[in-house]
């Protein structure tokens, strides 16, 4: 069975997905931690074996646990099996015939197969590899042993687990187990009793006398019950005697009447009145079904239609169905009339807005896609190209004005600089005065100096007088602090060295440097006083000419860039000029085209007119072709309409009105038509009714001839004496009957005696029975009475001792003896049953399974061993190598063991092919092997899957799925990554 598809309703973290498998029969299904893989696995299972009791999977969101799982089946095709949570689960299995089956035929499908023996035989994971990591050397090959059978060592397990139980029972020579000491216990107990009987020999004897005692009252009692028991015979058969005697007299009665010659039939006469109460109704209604007759075939002959009508019966019809169809045209033609109407205006006003007189020239323009394309790609590059002349318009423009002002600025600066002879003169005088007056440059250093030091004490000034300030004000918030915590001496204290401070901040004197510099700037006053003016002047003049000469040069450059700028807006200009003229001249092709003489600006929107108006034209034809359909349709059933009314001799009239008349007169006419036809068939059913009756009627006429001539009557008279006879014959047979019912009742051998005795003889027998019961009784008193001495002297010897204690608790503890031991035979069964079972594997199924799995060990372990033994002595597997070395389990290295547990583990399952083929589940089974037996048994796996094996292997290892192809892959995002992406 190939699974393809799972459908999960809800099952842990997946609510309502499908996973859709591929064709192959290997899937890889890779996913993160927390992606889902085990909860994959976990569905499969409980889909085919039923949800898990201990760990759930109820959805997390909640909804419906449980889903759907399809496969191919070998026999029953494409399946579905569904299975839903509940008490009890919901299962249902969907055929590929469409019929639905129950959880027994799943059952039945699965071999029986329960979750337990799936999973030992179809899943294991890596730690079925690493149970061989916990043995050691000597019990390997036992491990390998059960794998064989079950997979693991669960049976070993179970044998050893029974063994303890059983040891915890009972042991030959134990003392510790419970059988034993409950042996020991019940042998002490019997040793007591023994003691205490040897000890009471009377009591023996009160038993021995009892036991006689006990025998005479049973033998009395027989005795007794038998003489009850005649008693109460010869009193029944003294009852019943009466009884006999009359059935006797009957008998003889019968006998002479002539028991024999009954020819009357059973119930003749209530057969008789059953087929009287039949005749005499249908006679009775046969008469009322006569006048029915007769009234009907009048009603029939009254009820004739105008055959006028009749003829034209098909034609009317028609004409009133396509009464509603004439007045639509009518309704049509009025609505596609104002249409038309409206259609007109519109062509006439946008053939008004084009300039154009004749709609026919709109029909003829081109309004191809093509064409229309082109047209919108001209337009639309005429435009652009317009949108660039007035950018370039606008930069030409700035550019001639920007040149302009450069040039007014260039020529108003070069009036302003001085001529170079001028200049010339003018630098040869402030050489001559700076050669008279060489002080001045002293001079001018010593005033900069002493403006930075009147500076500096501005600024020390500044500072004095802030810290004055907040000196008084600390010394007015002391104050006031001393005053509110009356501390006059801190007060008086803090005042004082107020008044100190301030006196520090006087006004300082002036500084020493600025008195020094003053001094120098008096004695180099009077040399320079007389040069100073005129050379200051001079010099100012040819700083103001440095300054414009370099402005000056700064315009010129300016001024050529501004050159520069108008030169290129006139080459942008050209350039347009030349891109602008093939655009222009489509656009007056396709002006001429068009008949248009309109800016081209608004040719696209005229062209879309065009197109609009070309459509509304062809859209006004049609329906001027289908107005005149229309008007066609409406004169032609006018037409009709009035040479049908013509032949059925009505008056001319509106469409309305003909037509009232003509389905008026029809329906008038097919009324009186139903009329008649339901008489007819009335009158029908009435000739078969009577034909029906009257056959009915002669069947009970024949049968009461014959009810006549079965009883040897001639006539109904003679019927009804005979019936009197036969009812007096019948009365005596009852009371026969009810006698000897009675009789029956009674035992035979009292009906036996009251018929072969006189009631004197059976009073006799009853006395002398009475007589030997008073015996009996009295003989029966006397040994009671011995009995009960007997028993009390025994109750006194019992009270008086411990023998009944002890017979009473060595019952006891061999009733304990008994269920521990049936405990112990039931679980050394058990182990018997497993014996037999592994010696039945040993000798049959195992050596069969060792020669599959040699098939896997080869290409496992590169050829390097190709055989598989089992040895009893002991319980191992040993493998041969091919150089023909043989080797017992524990011999083997850690990863040969491991390879010739998979061999095991895969011929196992194959060997199960035969009742059922499920899929194998492999978690990250193969995790720890190196890269080169990894891919041996990847090989392995693939060549499994293409015998029709299903595998699933799920992994989240990467290096794993990089062994398998693209299509054997299924991936699982994880738990993380839904996270990331949803945030």
């Amino acid at each position: 069975m190939n699974i393809h598809t799972l459908h999960i309703y809800g099952y842990g973290k997946f609510t309502n997905q499908t996973f859709r498998l591929p064709s192959t029969n290997l899937h890889l299904i890779y996913g993160l931690n927390e992606s889902g893989k085990t909860t994959i696995m976990s569905f499969i299972e409980s889909m085919l074996f039923g949800f898990p009791k201990t760990k759930r999977y109820e959805p997390k969101a909640g909804g419906v646990y449980g889903g759907m799982l399809e496969a191919v089946h070998p026999a029953f095709g494409n399946i579905r099996i569904e299975r839903t949570a509940g008490k009890p689960d919901r299962v249902n299995v969907f055929l590929e015939d469409g019929s639905i089956r129950s959880e027994d035929f799943l059952k039945k499908l699965l071999s029986n197969m329960d979750r337990q023996l799936y999973k030992a035989i179809y899943s294991f994971d890596v730690f079925g590899l690493q149970e061989i990591h916990k043995f050691n050397r000597d019990k390997i090959g036992r491990f390998l042993l059960f794998s064989s059978l079950f997979g693991s060592d669960a049976i070993a397990n179970m044998d050893a687990s029974l063994t303890k139980a059983q040891e915890e029972l009972f042991k030959p020579n134990g003392r510790k187990p419970e059988l034993n000491r409950e042996l020991d216990h019940l042998k002490r107990l019997s040793e007591e009793l023994k003691k205490a009987k040897a000890r009471e020999d009377e009591y023996h004897f009160i038993l021995d006398g009892k036991r006689t005692a006990e025998a005479a009252i049973k033998e009395n009692e027989q005795l007794l019950e038998d003489v009850v028991r005649n008693i109460a015979i010869c009193e029944q058969a003294i009852e019943i005697h009466p009884l006999a005697k009359e059935e006797r007299r009957l008998k003889g009665q019968l006998q002479a009447a002539g028991e024999g010659e009954d020819r009357f039939p059973e119930s003749g006469l209530f057969e008789l009145e059953k087929y009287e109460s039949h005749l005499h109704p249908k006679e009775a209604q046969l008469k009322a079904l006569e006048e029915k007759k007769r009234d009907l075939e009048k009603q029939s002959s009254a009820l004739l239609p105008l055959q006028a009508y009749v003829r034209h019966e098909g034609q009317i019809e028609e004409i009133l169905s396509e009464y509603p169809v004439y007045q639509s045209y009518k309704e049509n033609i009025t609505a596609l009339t104002e249409q038309l109407k409206q259609a007109d205006e519109r062509v006439k006003a946008g053939a008004a807005r084009l300039s154009i007189e004749d709609e026919s020239q709109i029909l003829i323009i081109d309004t191809t896609y093509d064409y229309e394309w082109k047209l919108q790609e001209a337009i639309r590059a005429y435009l652009q190209l317009r949108e660039q002349k007035r950018v370039l318009d606008e930069r030409f423009e700035q550019a001639r004005a920007d040149l302009e002002d450069a040039e007014q600025a260039y020529a108003e600066l070069s009036e302003e600089v001085m001529p170079d002879d001028v200049r010339k003169q003018k630098e040869k005088n402030v050489s001559r005065l700076e050669a008279a007056g060489g002080k001045a440059e002293k001079r001018e250093d010593l005033l900069r100096q002493l403006s930075l030091l009147k500076k500096e004490e501005k600024e020390r000034e500044k500072r004095r007088k802030t810290a004055a300030a907040s000196a008084v004000f600390t010394a007015f918030a002391a104050c006031l602090a001393a005053l509110f915590f009356q501390q006059w001496l801190l007060g008086g204290f803090i005042v004082l060295a107020a008044v100190l401070y301030l006196f520090s901040l006087k006004k300082a004197a002036p500084s020493s440097a600025a008195a020094f510099i003053r001094e120098q700037l008096e004695g180099l006053e009077g040399d320079a006083s007389d040069h100073a003016p005129e050379l200051t002047s001079l010099r100012e003049e040819l700083w103001r000419d440095d300054q414009n000469r370099r402005f000056l040069i700064a315009k010129q450059a300016e001024l050529r860039q501004k050159e520069a700028d108008y030169e290129r807006a006139i080459q942008q200009f050209e350039e347009w000029e030349k891109e602008m003229f093939p655009y222009q001249e489509q656009t007056d092709r396709f002006l001429k085209e068009l008949n248009l003489s309109i800016d081209p600006s608004f040719l696209s929107d005229a062209y879309a007119l065009i197109k609009e108006l070309k459509e509304e034209i062809a859209k006004k034809r049609e329906m001027e072709r289908e107005l005149a359909r229309l008007e066609k349709k409406r004169a032609s059933f006018e037409k009709r309409l009035n040479n049908l009314a013509s032949s059925l001799g009505h008056s001319e009239g509106s469409v309305q009105e003909s037509i009232f008349r003509l389905k008026h007169e029809l329906d008038l006419q097919k009324e009186k038509l139903r009329q008649k036809q339901e008489a007819d068939l009335s009158l029908q059913h009435t000739l078969e009714q009577m034909k029906e009756l009257a056959g009915e009627a002669e069947y009970f006429k024949s049968r009461i001839a014959e009810l006549f001539q079965k009883a040897g009557a001639n006539d109904r008279d003679s019927f009804l004496e005979l019936a009197k006879q036969d009812r007096e014959k019948k009365e005596l047979k009852a009371k026969l009957a009810s006698i000897e019912a009675e009789l029956g009742k009674k035992d035979e051998n009292v009906v036996r005696l009251a018929s072969g005795h006189t009631l004197a003889d059976l009073e006799n027998q009853l006395a002398g029975a009475k007589e030997t019961k008073a015996l009996t009784e009295q003989r029966l008193k006397e040994e009671r009475e011995k009995a009960a001495l007997l028993l009390a002297e025994q109750r006194r010897l019992e009270e008086s001792g411990t023998v009944s204690e002890l017979t009473h608790e060595v019952e006891l503890q061999k009733e304990r003896v008994a269920v521990l031991a049936k405990k112990w035979a039931s679980i050394k069964l058990v182990r018997q049953a497993v014996k037999n079972r592994m010696d039945d594997h040993k000798k049959i199924r195992l050596p069969k399974l060792l020669q599959t799995a040699e098939a896997f060990l080869k290409p496992l372990t590169g050829e390097r061993y190709e055989k598989i033994y089992f040895s009893e002595n002991p319980d191992s597997m040993m493998v041969m190598r091919t150089d023909g070395a043989v080797f017992h389990a524990h011999e083997l290295s850690q990863a040969t063991c491991e390879q010739l547990y998979l061999a095991i583990r895969f011929a196992l399952a194959l060997s199960h092919q035969n009742d059922i083929n499920l899929p194998f589940q492999l978690d990250d089974s193969f995790v720890h092997f190196d890269h080169d037996r990894l891919k041996k048994v990847i090989d392995m796996l693939k060549q499994l899957s293409g015998k029709e094996q299903q595998i699933f292997y799920f992994t989240c290892h990467e290096h794993v799925k990089a062994a398998f192809r693209e299509e054997e892959v299924m991936m699982l995002s994880s738990l993380a990554e839904k996270e990331a992406t949803s945030n």
